[in-house]
């Protein structure tokens, strides 16, 4: 008998990318400290001293060849360009700020327009509201809630601890952590990995270059394309096709408006509902109860067979694969009906499963005494690979 791949191991990843993240964070904090000494020591030699407001005071706009440091509250009257922008208290702008060297602000921040940087960081640990775009060339952190009317693009990773709303687009050159609440209007796009601790709304496609996580409820109203592995341990729902390059894993609900494929394999230990194709080039693991619109393509299938807890076997709540079945090596179903015919190398039906096509294998065909299918057809072994 063909033996069950083994199963990937996405926790291990996640480790990896946890300690991996601690290390960045420790990383930063020294950079951070590094840059402040830097500043320091060079303060001397600069021939603009920075703009220091430690009261309540109003900025024309303009523009200053020099940092500004507020310590109180300021109001900036229009557009407004400055090296380093430094606030531990309020900051509020009627127009666009251009910070080239970063921004740092511990207290409320809010822009009318768009925020720009060139370098550095942008470090955001209070409310913060941007109505315009924000468009960077470094990193961006926001420990407090964060609203940005327009696009955020950044050229380095992004990590929020706290909820974050992106009107349009949302492109990020690097990770992106989100720990509260995430949600983006249009386009989601990370060149290395994203990780969502709270939920996450995405108006459009979303697109990870490495690994996806989701913990939280994960809602995309687009297509999703993942290069490596996906996991999600809650809730998750995307219009469009799925398309993940490496392993997908989902504990909680699933559900998929087209096609969903996953090369490196499928495990779902949650319901799941998939109203297109359902493929891999290794194997799918189905434990919850599925509803699969159309065909099921995969290296080994099993339905049903790792389910754990009481099983009731009622046929009112088995799974369903409307299509057609192909399989490249083994078939077990349980609690399980094919509406199509099934091809295999070995099938083998347990209690309350059923195929309503023709069943065709190669090696070995066993099925349970209350099983039900209809014509069963052994074929040679090439004319299996052949069709698939």
């Amino acid at each position: 008998m063909i033996e069950k791949d083994d199963d990937y191991d996405f926790d291990d990843d996640l480790d990896e990318e946890d300690e991996e993240d601690e290390e960045e964070e420790e990383e930063d904090e020294e950079d951070e400290e590094e840059e402040d000494d830097d500043y320091m020591d060079d303060e001397d030699e600069i021939s603009e001293s920075p703009m220091k407001i430690s009261g309540s005071m109003k900025l024309p706009g303009g523009k200053i060849n020099r940092d500004l440091r507020v310590s109180g509250s300021v109001t900036i009257d229009s557009d407004f360009e400055c090296e380093h922008l430094r606030a531990s208290g309020s900051v509020s702008a009627l127009g666009n700020i251009t910070a080239h060297n970063g921004v740092r602000s511990s207290g409320s921040f809010n822009c009318r327009g768009s925020l720009f940087a060139d370098d550095g960081v942008v470090k955001l640990t209070s409310s913060s509201n941007i109505e315009g775009d924000v468009i960077l060339e470094c990193m961006i952190k926001a420990s407090g809630s964060l609203r940005i009317g327009g696009s955020l693009h950044a050229e380095d990773l992004a990590r929020f601890s706290s909820s974050v709303s992106i009107g349009s687009d949302a492109v990020i050159d690097g990770d992106i952590k989100v720990s509260g609440g995430f949600s983006c209007g249009g386009l989601l796009t990370a060149e290395k990995s994203a990780h969502f601790s709270g939920s996450a709304e995405i108006g459009k496609d979303c697109v990870i270059n490495e690994n996806l996580h989701s913990s939280g409820s994960f809602n995309c109203n687009g297509m999703l394309h993942v290069d490596e592995n996906t996991h999600f341990s809650s809730s998750a729902s995307i219009k469009n096709d799925v398309l993940i390059s490496g392993f997908l894993h989902s504990s909680g609900s699933f559900s998929c408006g087209s096609s969903c494929e996953a090369e490196a394999g499928v495990k779902f230990t949650g319901s799941s509902k998939i109203k297109g194709n359902l493929s891999s080039e290794n194997t799918i693991d189905i434990m919850g109860r599925a509803i699969i619109g159309n065909n099921v393509t995969a290296s080994n299938l099993y339905i049903g067979v790792h389910s754990k807890g009481m099983k009731t076997h009622l046929e009112s709540r088995a799974s369903r694969i409307e299509g057609n079945v192909s399989v490249q090596n083994q078939v077990q179903l349980e609690d399980a009906y094919v509406n199509g015919d099934l091809r295999a190398r070995t099938v083998d039906l347990l209690k309350n499963s059923g195929v309503v096509g023709t069943i065709y294998y190669a090696d070995e065909f066993k099925a349970h005494k209350d099983a039900k299918y209809g014509d069963v057809v052994r074929i040679d072994s090439e004319d299996l690979e052949e069709k698939e």
